[in-house]
C-alpha cells in the first residue's frame, strides 16, 4: 500500500540528482578557458606552449589560446589548431612606445575575440606590460582572471619603475594567483592585498626543449660545467668565476662555458684570467639553448636568491644535473645528492668543492645523472599542472 508513493519519490531524489551531476558534467566540460601571454622569448613563451598543450589535452574543444605573432614559438603555437587571436606586440623598447597607442585598438580585438570565444575565464601563465590595459576590463564583463606569479619579490636589478607599477596594477584586478614554488607562495601570502580566491601552489614541470641531433661524447677524465640564462648580479657569476679559478688549479679537465644574454662588462677583469672559458654573450634560441645542455655534464647555478629556476627545469627536462647555492625556491627543485647538490656554504670556496667532489667522483656524477633523468616520472607533469589550472578556474567560476 506504501510501497509505491515511497518507490516515487525515491526515483524523484535520484532522478534529480542525476541530472545535477549531468549538467554539472556539461557545464564544466563546455568551461572555455582563455590562455594569454604576449610574450616573445625566454620562458614565458615555452611554459605558455605546453601548458596550452596539457589543457587541450585535458579540456577538449574548451581552450582558446592569445600570443604575440613575434614569439619565438609562433610556428609551435600554431601547430596547437585552437581558437588563437594573434597580436603584433613589440620586439625593441623603440617599438614600446608608438606600438602602446595602438591599444585601445587592441583592447577591442582582444574582447571582440573572447565574445565569439564565449570565454569564461581568463588564465595567464605570465605577465607582460600590455596586461594591465586590458585587465580592468574583464572585472567590468565579469570574466574572472587567473594570473601566475613566477616572482613574489623581483630581483635586484631585474625591472624598472614602470614595470613594477603596471605589474601591481595587473595582480589587484586579478581573481587568483598561481605560484609555481613554496618559497614565492608564501611571499604572496604574506602581501597586504590578496586576491578574492588566493594563491595557489602548481610547481612548476620539467620544461621540455627541443631534442638536438647530436650527443655528447663522454670523456670520464674532464667536466664539462655549465653556466646558463639571463647575466643578471643575483646570478652569482661572480663567485663562479671565484670557483673555477680555485677548481681549475687543482684538478685539470674542469671546463666552464657561459651562456646567456646580458652586461658581462663587470666580469671582464675576471674573464681575461681564463681564455678557456667558452662565452656565448647573447639570447640563445631555444635549439641553442638545448644543445649546450646537450653537451655539457652539469649546469652551475651559484644562484644567490632564487624563487624557483626554469633553468633547472630544462636541465631536468634534458637530464642533466644541477649545482646550486641552497636558496629560496631552488630547494624545493634540487634534491641534495639524487638529482643534483646543493651548496649550503655560499661562498667561492664552497662552489669549488663541490665542484671538485663531481670531477674526482665519476660514480656520483653517473647517479646525479639517473636521477635528473627520471625526475620526469616523479615530478609534477605538465598533465597534472593542467589539472590544477582547471579546478582553480572552476572554483574561482563557482565559488559555492
Amino acid at each position: 500500500m506504501y510501497g509505491h508513493p515511497v518507490w516515487r519519490i525515491s526515483l524523484h531524489v535520484d532522478f534529480d540528482e542525476f541530472k545535477s551531476g549531468i549538467s554539472t558534467q556539461l557545464f564544466w566540460s563546455c568551461m572555455r578557458i582563455l590562455i594569454w601571454h604576449w610574450g616573445r622569448k625566454g620562458a614565458g613563451p615555452l611554459y605558455t606552449l605546453q601548458m596550452a598543450k596539457a589543457l587541450k589535452h585535458l579540456q577538449r574543444g574548451s581552450v582558446a589560446l592569445s600570443y604575440s605573432v613575434h614569439n619565438e614559438l609562433v610556428n609551435e603555437f600554431r601547430s596547437l589548431a585552437l581558437p588563437s587571436l594573434e597580436i603584433k606586440t613589440f620586439r625593441t623598447t623603440l617599438e614600446a612606445l608608438p606600438r602602446s597607442l595602438l591599444l585601445p585598438h587592441l583592447q577591442e580585438k582582444f574582447f571582440r575575440f573572447i565574445r565569439e570565444q564565449k570565454v569564461d575565464v581568463v588564465y595567464c601563465p605570465m605577465w607582460h606590460p600590455w596586461n594591465a590595459a586590458m585587465v580592468a576590463r574583464l572585472r567590468k564583463v565579469n570574466i574572472p582572471y587567473v594570473l601566475t606569479i613566477h616572482d613574489g619579490i623581483r630581483h635586484l636589478g631585474d625591472s624598472g619603475p614602470l614595470d613594477r607599477w603596471l605589474e601591481r596594477y595587473e595582480q589587484e584586478r586579478a581573481d587568483a594567483f598561481v605560484a609555481l614554488s613554496q618559497f614565492v607562495k608564501d611571499q604572496l601570502d604574506r602581501r597586504p592585498h590578496q586576491p578574492p580566491f588566493g594563491t595557489t601552489l602548481i610547481p612548476l614541470p620539467n620544461l621540455e626543449l627541443p631534442k638536438p641531433s647530436s650527443r655528447i661524447v663522454e670523456q670520464p677524465d674532464s667536466l664539462n660545467c655549465l653556466f646558463i640564462g639571463r647575466i643578471k648580479p643575483y646570478k652569482g657569476l661572480d663567485l663562479l668565476l671565484d670557483a673555477f679559478s680555485l677548481a681549475s688549479k687543482s684538478r685539470p679537465g674542469i671546463h666552464l662555458t657561459i651562456a646567456g644574454e646580458g652586461n658581462m662588462a663587470r666580469h671582464s677583469g675576471k674573464l681575461q684570467k681564463f681564455p678557456s672559458i667558452d662565452i656565448h654573450n647573447r639570447w640563445l634560441p631555444d635549439h641553442e639553448f638545448a644543445g649546450l645542455l646537450q653537451n655539457h655534464d652539469v649546469v652551475i647555478l651559484p644562484y644567490l636568491e632564487a624563487t624557483q629556476s626554469g633553468v633547472i627545469s630544462a636541465a631536468f627536462g634534458a637530464g642533466k644535473p644541477v649545482v646550486a647555492f641552497a636558496v629560496g625556491g631552488v630547494t624545493e627543485q634540487v634534491r641534495h645528492g639524487t638529482n643534483g647538490l646543493l651548496v649550503k656554504d655560499k661562498s667561492a670556496e664552497g662552489l669549488a668543492r663541490t665542484i671538485l667532489d663531481l670531477a674526482n667522483d665519476q660514480k656520483l656524477l653517473r647517479r646525479l645523472k639517473i636521477g635528473a633523468k627520471n625526475q620526469s616520472a616523479r615530478h609534477t607533469t605538465w598533465e597534472n599542472s593542467a589539472a590544477s589550472v582547471t579546478q582553480l578556474c572552476r572554483t574561482v567560476l563557482s565559488p559555492t
